[in-house]
């Protein structure tokens, strides 16, 4: 499979820059889980500064990644952030030295301005995780709960919303399965990435709708260094991986692999009865090339390859408990890439970007055929965006196309188009004011849809002593392929999800921006949503059928401390409060939603060895959408301890310290106490 499509990339590549060619040239250089499957919920995946260097120049948007030409001076209202001591919300940081980078094709999260953390791959392989989820889990207003342990289905839950309705995206292409609308972030290996944004309310981004919660948004990590690692998560499991990257004729060319396997834990917990243990195992495979084609054409090119296996377990309804299953495995093969051509020009640049993603995922029991399940997924995405710098402020704009082919093998196939324009725009208004807008309208591929309209507009005042933010945003949804297309439950008739959020958010600073208060307030209203409702109709066997019948309103306050305690301390604490998480329909609350959160970490150097000591705590919750089964707060201690020896560091985690096993989901505790470590080469 990797085989056919690095070929086909290598014939893709001509063609395009002969498309880049002919732009430049014409520019002057220019849950509601009640859907169905043929498996549990559980089964098929769907339930549900370390030595960072501040940069004064945002490293998202236009200018970051354009050549020196097409740079803003220094009177342009684009600078928003000049102090390099800066302990804004959302710092911009240096990731790794580069020495070609091309431009993501997507425009700035700056345009719509909404709340956001700003994540690097430092960061996220803090603490030798071995999953996003686990890499993720407990960031303000997140919440990654697993089904079990390491490669367990695990789906975020943000600003109130889970997994379907929070819109996840890496290098531009949707990790949401079109079929369940699940984002799985329990298998990726957060080592390959460079880092993640994640936004807080609905309209967060410009290049996608689709998420009342927010938006995550991850980049994959261009190797700039040639290095061999080895882990151990601490439950028996041991994994290799390296990177090489070098500079090679117009650019800069690099690989990453690995491996990981692990007995793991017992995923149905062994507290309820049910010892056994439950592998998993990942194989991957990543290359990148990036430089310049002529002086103002660059590209970029990423692709990447993953095989896993994960044990399964079954879930009985009767018991409302996970149980035992030792013929049960799920197989999931990835092969995705991304293609981009930047062309600047003396006042901006033009974008154009090709993805393309296949998923396939199927679930092999033995002992029950009719359990079996095999899904496959395609897509491919097009853009082209324009963005520039006037005497007045940034712009830009730009169209997409988006293919999907998706089939749920025995049920259904379809293959779908839908299409979009967008444009943002940030301007500074009378008295410091700015004004951050985004708009899209979009044409979802849905039966007597025509065009959405949803963006987002913020007025923004930053000083150095602090800033203040008033927002609002619309997102919709479209139904998933299930709750449209699925025999006897599916309807083509269903309407888009529908959801507004309004938010103000404030920050304060002293001395010298050592020291950081912020807080924030969103109240967020989504309407059509989709559940299940009775039904008589004889098209509908089960007696039941998806239907827009819920209204939803959550409504949450969060507020954040930053501390830089000295040259080498920090300390921070987050937390996050949600007031109401109501179906206003129903009067019951949303299930899988902490009432509240909180996260603090404590880093500290001494003698060039680094203590990093982090607490996670997770509010009580309701564990079904009836609000019958209740869930107790829990939280979680972690000790990292690094340090590097020449050109070798390591990594010493100390993980859950307290040994706390209290569910998180569905009867699954947390895995105990242990020690995991990391050791890395660097070869250079």
């Amino acid at each position: 499979m990797f085989r056919r499509f690095f070929l086909f990339s290598l014939f893709f590549f001509p063609t395009v820059f002969s498309m880049a060619a002919a732009i430049s040239n014409q520019s002057g250089g220019a849950d509601y889980n009640g859907v169905p499957l043929r498996v549990s919920s559980e089964s098929s995946k769907i339930s549900p500064d370390l030595n960072l260097n501040p940069n004064p120049n945002p490293s998202f948007g236009p200018s970051s990644n354009s050549s020196s030409s097409s740079k803003p001076s220094s009177n342009s209202p684009a600078k928003s952030h000049s102090n390099p001591n800066s302990l804004s919300r959302a710092p911009q940081f240096v990731l790794e030295p580069v020495i070609v980078e091309a431009s993501k094709w997507q425009p700035a999260m700056e345009f719509a301005n909404s709340q956001k953390n700003l994540i690097t791959g430092k960061d996220l392989g803090n603490g030798t995780p071995q999953t996003l989820g686990e890499a993720l889990d407990g960031e303000l207003g997140l919440s990654v709960p697993t089904l079990g342990g390491t490669g367990r289905a695990a789906s975020p839950v943000l600003g109130g919303f889970t997994g379907p309705r929070v819109r996840v995206l890496w290098d531009g292409l949707p990790l949401n399965d079109p079929i369940t609308g699940d984002p799985d972030l329990g298998e990726l290996d957060p080592a390959i990435l460079a880092g993640a944004e994640i936004a807080h309310g609905a309209g967060s981004g410009i290049w996608t709708s689709g998420g009342a919660g927010g938006l995550i948004n991850f980049t994959s990590r261009d190797p700039s260094l040639s290095t061999f690692r080895l882990v151990s998560d601490g439950l028996g499991g041991q994994g290799q991986s390296f990177t090489l990257g070098k500079e090679i004729g117009m650019g800069r060319f690099g690989i990453n692999a690995g491996r990981f396997q692990t007995p793991g834990i017992s995923a149905a917990d062994s507290k309820n009865g049910n010892p056994e243990s439950d592998g998993f195992s990942r194989e991957r495979f990543g290359m990148n090339f990036s430089g310049n084609i002529k002086e103002n054409l660059k590209f970029s090119f990423r692709g990447n390859w993953q095989r896993s296996i994960t044990d399964l377990d079954g879930y009985s309804a009767k018991l409302n408990l996970p149980v035992d299953d030792d013929t049960f495995q799920q197989r999931r093969d990835m092969s995705r890439w991304v293609f981009d051509l930047t062309s600047p020009d003396s006042n901006g640049e033009w974008k154009f970007y090709f993805g393309n993603q296949r998923i396939g995922m199927a679930g092999v029991k033995a002992a029950d055929l009719y359990s079996n399940y095999d899904f496959f997924t395609f897509i491919r995405k097009q853009a082209l965006d324009r963005s520039g710098y006037e005497s007045w402020g940034e712009w830009t704009v730009g169209i997409e196309r988006q293919e999907t082919e998706a089939c749920n093998s025995g049920l259904y196939t379809r293959s779908e188009t839908e299409g979009a324009l967008r444009a943002g725009v940030m301007a500074p208004i009378a008295k410091g004011w700015r004004l951050h807008g985004i708009f899209r309208r979009e044409r979802p591929p849905m039966k007597n849809e025509h065009w959405v309209d949803t963006g987002r507009i913020a007025l923004v005042k930053e000083r150095a002593e602090g800033d203040i933010r008033i927002s609002w945003g619309r997102a919709f949804r479209t139904p998933t392929m299930n709750e449209r297309f699925y025999p006897g439950f599916g309807d083509p008739g269903l309407l888009p999800e529908d959801a507004r959020t309004w938010s103000i958010e404030a920050a304060k600073r002293w001395w010298r921006n050592k020291l950081e208060l912020s807080g924030s307030a969103r109240d967020t209203l989504a309407t059509n949503l989709i559940s299940t409702t009775s039904t008589s109709d004889p098209a509908y066997p089960y007696g039941m059928k998806a239907a827009n019948v819920d209204q939803a309103r959550v409504r949450t306050h969060s507020f954040a401390l930053r501390s830089q305690t000295s040259d080498t301390g920090k300390l921070s604490a987050e937390m996050e409060i949600i007031d109401c998480a109501k179906n206003n329909t129903t009067g019951t609350m949303l299930p899988r939603v902490p009432g509240k959160q909180f996260f603090a970490s404590f880093e500290q150097t001494i003698n060039r060895t680094v203590f990093l000591l982090r607490h996670r705590l997770w509010g009580e919750q309701w564990d079904d959408a009836s609000n019958v089964r209740s869930l107790s707060g829990t939280g979680r201690w972690d000790l990292n301890i690094s340090k590097k020896f020449g050109k070798t560091s390591g990594v010493i985690s100390f993980l859950n310290l307290l040994n706390n096993r209290d569910e998180r989901i569905l009867g699954y505790g947390e895995p105990g106490r242990r020690v995991a470590a990391s050791l890395e080469f660097d070869l250079d």
